[in-house]
């Protein structure tokens, strides 16, 4: 049995408490049933960032992996192909670009906060942050007005590890199962 079930949704509702214990009982964490490694130390993950030969992300780096997403994200490449996007990537954040982002942003933020002080109570990741987020997302990307927090709530629901919760958004979206990633080039050791 795994010292750790990670489609628990415990794990999903508050993560940190399982983080410390991995941290400090299993650094390097093999999971049998995701077929992966966890590290979970500052350094270990440093380390594992910089030795890209041998901790590679170019087969993904979620517990399920979505279809077509690894290799094609830069979280999900590997050196050159990582640093060729890295760079494309740097002209849209140099300082001149982003100052160009700081009244949409304000517009957005000024539009959510009038909406939560209309209301009783709000809730600030899906009342406040998401709608910026997602705004300023969709307007650079020239897309249209959304529903930000339905937005983040489906690509939540996408992803998230409760099997549950993906069962009723494929439920709803008529989408497949997600394929479970398998393999990741490291041959498997016993937890540390």
């Amino acid at each position: 049995m795994e010292a750790f079930d990670l489609y628990s949704p415990a794990i999903d509702a508050d993560p940190f408490p399982y983080y410390e214990i991995l941290r400090e009982q299993y650094p390097c964490y093999w999971s049998e049933s995701a077929q992966l490694w966890i590290l979970s130390r500052y350094d270990d993950i440093v380390r594992a960032a910089r030795e890209w030969e041998t901790f590679s992300s170019a087969q993904g780096n979620m517990i399920d992996e979505l279809p077509g997403r690894a290799g094609a994200t830069l979280g999900t490449t590997d050196p050159p192909r990582h640093d060729r996007l890295r760079a494309l990537s740097q002209t849209a954040f140099a300082r001149k670009n982003i100052e160009l982002l700081v009244a949409p942003t304000i517009e957005i933020a000024d539009r959510a906060l009038a909406r939560i002080c209309e209301a009783k109570a709000f809730e600030f990741i899906n009342d406040f942050s998401s709608q910026i987020t997602v705004g300023l997302l969709f307007r650079t990307m020239g897309l249209p007005e959304r529903d930000h927090a339905d937005i983040r709530r489906k690509v939540i629901l996408a992803v998230s590890t409760d099997k549950a919760q993906r069962r009723a958004y494929r439920r709803v979206q008529g989408t497949q199962r997600l394929p479970h990633r398998r393999g990741g080039g490291a041959s498997r050791e016993p937890n540390r």
